[in-house]
């Protein structure tokens, strides 16, 4: 379920949020990382003031990059929670509602955030770029001198982050993986920083009706749409990067299936994958994988691809991070990969494994979970290709 808070938060805001809502926050929040914590910790133990206020605040683990010109903040990925459990009790007994990061928490955590009323979310690993959109003012309130893990005040706006673990000590790392093979299937909404426009489509009337596979195959030729769940999403047209990127990454897929003589096909955009199996949904990947040849009809794919890959561009970033990972994840994609050109990285998520992304560089050779790493693709080969056209 997905749900709008503002922070500041209080009891009844946190005993509301329950794992797996999907929630956007706006309003104040603070950085802090494990240096600032270590202070903060000395403090209190020292009985000392905080420089900040931690009733009913909520803590990002945040060290961002240098702010480009015109930037509010440079790039605001989540730190690995973890590095801060030793501290998190204190501060948690200290009024802390929220905490933002990403990975596990150790059991005296999450017994604590138990006793005290707090949640801990979790933001997307490796699109800290993406997500430094959302932040719409910052400023350094504490502890200067620790530069990067100084803590900051920010102001956000629809921040989308992930209940992870809520006040009752429900755990999402614990229940995702057991739904995903119970294949548990509960539609989730969007969550982004700014709207999305939807496609316009006839009268006011005709644009609130929920549209079905019908609408989308009697929209005029050319038009390039795609139908979530009752809705269309303008397309807009993918730059030669994007379009290469796809290509390339296909060909590693068709020549790894080749040499193995494998059954799977890979398939690159425009392809109609009616992901859901009803008639409410109909979306083109750049870049899909299906293995399971029934699927295959003249016309479309029906049913869920092995594996998905989406090429970023500005106009579809807050879509294929957000909106369609969870539809591909809940309609059964086994392995989604999202490609971020402009930062020259890669997330991939393995559902059948964790929630947790693996982050890659266009560096790196990274394995393919649904033939069990024994696929790799040289993205350093495929930049090399392609490297004159970035310049």
């Amino acid at each position: 379920m997905d749900k709008h808070i503002t922070a500041p938060i209080n009891d009844e805001i946190v005993n509301d949020l329950k794992a797996g809502d999907y929630v956007y926050i706006s309003g104040v929040i603070y950085t802090a990382r494990d240096a600032a914590h270590l202070r903060m910790f000395e403090a209190l133990q020292n009985g000392e003031k905080l420089p900040i206020d931690l009733n009913g605040n909520i803590i990002y683990y945040l060290g961002p990059t240098p702010a480009r010109e015109g930037q509010v903040i440079g790039s605001a990925g989540p730190t690995t929670a973890s590095r801060m459990d030793k501290y998190t009790p204190l501060m948690l007994s200290k009024g802390l509602k929220g905490m933002i990061g990403k990975g596990k928490r150790s059991d005296a955590v999450i017994e604590a955030m138990k006793k005290e009323g707090a949640v801990y979310f979790a933001a997307v690993g490796g699109a800290g770029a993406l997500l430094s959109k959302c932040i719409k003012k910052a400023e350094v309130v504490a502890y200067e001198d620790l530069g990067t893990e100084a803590i900051r005040k920010l102001e956000v706006e629809n921040l989308p982050v992930i209940v992870v673990i809520d006040r009752e000590g429900n755990n999402l790392y614990e229940t995702a993986v057991k739904d995903y093979l119970k294949g548990d299937s509960d539609d989730e909404k969007l969550m982004v920083c700014e709207p999305i426009a939807p496609y316009s489509y006839g009268s006011s009337a005709e644009e609130k009706k929920e549209k079905t596979i019908d609408d989308y195959i009697a929209l005029p030729e050319g038009t390039r749409v795609e139908l979530i769940d009752g809705e269309f999403y303008d397309m807009a047209a993918p730059t030669t990067i994007h379009q290469r990127i796809g290509y390339l990454i296909s060909s590693e897929f068709q020549r790894y299936i080749d040499e193995h003589k494998g059954s799977c096909i890979p398939f690159v955009a425009p392809t109609d994958v009616q992901l859901d199996c009803d008639d409410k949904t109909m979306v083109q990947p750049d870049v899909l994988v299906v293995c399971d040849r029934d699927k295959i009809t003249k016309a479309r794919i029906v049913g869920a691809p092995d594996l998905v890959v989406e090429v970023l561009s500005p106009s579809n970033w807050y879509m294929d991070m957000f909106k369609k990972m969870n539809k591909y994840k809940h309609a059964g994609v086994r392995e989604y990969w999202i490609v971020l050109p402009d930062h020259k990285k890669v997330i991939v998520y393995n559902f059948e494994k964790s929630m947790e992304p693996c982050e890659y560089t266009f560096e790196d050779t990274i394995p393919v979970a649904i033939w069990d790493g024994k696929c790799v693709v040289d993205f350093k080969r495929i930049y090399d290709k392609m490297s004159f056209m970035f310049e």
